[in-house]
């Protein structure tokens, strides 16, 4: 086998079906839920990874995807045979879901993306959602002049989470990357400036809304620290925007 990892103190699943292509877990009619909060970690090669696990009578499980995406192995899913494929000799590969006709897809850079009412969305998990109240139009980025004395952050993965109650959150590249500037303008040369939450220490995140660079600004200037996690949300309810969500860490 290509990798050997070892994940001690887990009892890793290999649960099927929704839990390996899907949101929630189901293995034998349990509902997996995910867990918010877990006092064990777990390492790759001695360094941790960030996975979101599914507690099922009382033992952690991982979704497959994630273990192949951490691991670096190829896992797939053959329709015809019914059958979940790994190949320790293969490269994780990002599983790619069917276009929704006549639906847009998000753009996943740090351009400004306000859809007009009537823009039918693609969420990526086989659902849609229309746009019946847009947002204003976003500033401008402008980047600092002083942007190059910084540790520079890749962009997050794009992330949608829906609700039951028809509420949608769609991460917002632009505006990540917009705190990131603000940053840049305040804190010292050498901040590491995370885009997206995914990773970052514990605690629940300081919420910036509504936005202002001050706002940001004085946070940090409150307690400068090395490390700031910055991550944004455009919020719909029923397809109307509401506001856009500033967390800060």
């Amino acid at each position: 086998m290509k990798l050997r990892r070892d994940v001690a103190g887990f009892a890793v699943g290999l649960l099927c079906g929704g839990v390996i292509f899907g949101g929630a877990g189901i293995a034998s009619g349990v509902i997996a839920t995910p867990l918010t909060e877990s006092s064990q970690k777990v390492t790759l090669d001695g360094q941790a990874v960030s996975l979101e696990g599914y507690n099922i009578n009382g033992s952690n499980y991982f979704k497959l995807r994630d273990l192949g995406k951490a691991m670096d192995l190829g896992v797939t899913w053959n329709n015809d045979s019914r059958t979940v494929e790994i190949d320790s000799n293969a490269g994780y590969v990002e599983e790619e879901k069917p276009a929704i006709p006549g639906a847009v897809k998000i753009p996943t850079g740090d351009a400004s993306w306000c859809p007009p009412v009537g823009t039918v969305i693609d969420l990526g998990n086989g659902q849609t959602m229309t746009v019946t109240k847009a947002k204003d139009p976003e500033p401008e980025l402008t980047v600092p002049a002083n942007a190059s004395s910084f540790w520079q952050d890749e962009l997050p993965e794009m992330r949608v989470v829906t609700h039951e109650n028809g509420t949608v959150m769609i991460r917002n590249m632009h505006e990540i990357r917009r705190q990131q500037y603000a940053l840049f303008e305040v804190a010292e040369p050498g901040t590491k400036i995370y885009l997206g939450l995914e990773g970052a220490r514990p605690g629940d995140p300081n919420v910036q809304w509504p936005w202002h660079e001050g706002m940001l600004q004085a946070m940090y200037l409150s307690g400068p620290r090395s490390k700031v996690w910055v991550d944004a949300y455009d919020v719909y309810f029923n397809g109307r925007y509401a506001y856009t969500e500033y967390d800060v860490k």
